[in-house]
């Protein structure tokens, strides 16, 4: 009997690359399980080029293979620990960790960018012709997270690679190497306000709680684009554009205060954070967390989209505000720090190597 690869029985790893499109070597357990969720699209698009010569027996002579893009898409649960390596390479800039048990970290948009990613999908069924699908020099060119009105909050890693290679004899992880998986917590749910205990979270505008928020969406891009040379039909490298950072927050229809703001197109600062752990009392103060912090925001978004209300049917009306993060000077992140940014990613977690993922 045949023995088919099922997506039961697969995995994606990764690791920080120390060179450019280098396999990293083995150093403190740094080859990781990514957590991930079924439709996952990482392929490597190779460009084809048709012979154009006009024959009597008005056949094709013959096809090229060009250029290799690989990349694609990697859809994920938010949960925490599991993913700050992945927002640390699509941001660029991350503080020291702070404390041990809880620790604290903050991840920020910057100019600079890490070197790269090593990235593994591994099809591995006992039975089965093991599949081995490298990718080298991997950038994530951004993500897009879902906050639903009553749900898992959900995302996409937007990946582009180098190189792929394939193999199936042996893994591109060098021998010896031990894979960690992140601890099995709770995926991160939709903000629900709670004093008491179980999962909760908030969200701020202008340092206050909104409670009137339905439901989210944020999105990042850094715009990379290929370099590509005559000599190779690899990437030569994947430069970072300018960061885009957009989204949008659908409220409850209760007053016109902030469609005014998006008239007088009024700077406001904008917060989700999602708690993952309370103390053991059941407190509100939370062991661990991912907050997505915004200093400075407009409402309306890229090219101006007007949040005006409209009526769709005799049911509850609701808003929604489309919004673009901006630049801002000396923003505090959880661990103290000041830096000028547009994004900061605050995590609590409770113990450091948490933060190593």
């Amino acid at each position: 009997m045949t023995t088919v690869h099922t997506g039961s029985r697969t995995q994606i790893v990764y690791a920080e690359e120390t060179v450019y499109k280098q396999t990293p070597g083995n150093a403190g357990n740094n080859y990781r399980v990514l957590p991930f969720t079924g439709g996952e699209s990482l392929i490597n698009d190779i460009s084809s080029h048709v012979s154009d010569t006009i024959r009597s027996d008005r056949m094709i002579p013959g096809i090229a293979k060009g250029q290799h893009a690989p990349g694609g898409s990697i859809p994920f649960e938010l949960t925490m620990p599991g993913y700050v390596t992945f927002f640390y390479h699509a941001l660029g800039g991350k503080t020291s960790i702070a404390g041990s048990g809880p620790a604290t970290q903050a991840l920020y948009g910057a100019a600079d960018e890490p070197t790269g990613l090593f990235i593994e999908k591994q099809f591995t069924r006992s039975g089965a012709t093991s599949i081995y699908l490298t990718y080298h020099g991997a950038k994530v060119n951004g993500f897009d997270i879902t906050i639903p009105e009553d749900g898992i909050v959900t995302g996409t890693w937007d990946v582009m690679a180098a190189v792929e290679d394939s193999d199936t004899t042996a893994t591109g992880v060098p021998g010896g190497t031990t894979l960690v998986s992140p601890d099995s917590d709770n995926p991160l749910t939709s903000l629900k306000l709670s004093s008491t205990g179980g999962f909760h979270g908030y969200v701020q505008i202008d340092g206050s709680d909104f409670t009137t928020i339905q439901s989210g969406r944020i999105t990042l891009t850094n715009n990379a684009q290929r370099v590509g040379v005559i000599s190779s039909n690899q990437s030569y490298a994947i430069e970072f554009g300018r960061r885009e950072i957009t989204g949008e927050v659908q409220i409850v229809l209760i007053d016109a205060t902030h469609y005014e703001k998006f008239i007088d197109n009024d700077d406001i600062s904008l917060r989700f954070r999602f708690d993952a752990d309370l103390t053991p009392s059941g407190g509100s103060t939370p062991n661990s967390y991912i907050e997505f912090y915004f200093p400075k925001v407009r409402w309306g978004g890229t090219g101006g989209r007007a949040p005006t209300p409209t009526i769709d049917d005799p049911g509850p009306l609701s808003l929604t505000l489309p919004f673009q993060a901006l630049r801002a000077e000396d923003v505090t992140t959880v661990t103290g720090d000041v830096v000028d940014t547009d994004i900061v990613i605050n995590l609590k977690a409770t113990s450091i190597s948490d933060l190593n993922f």
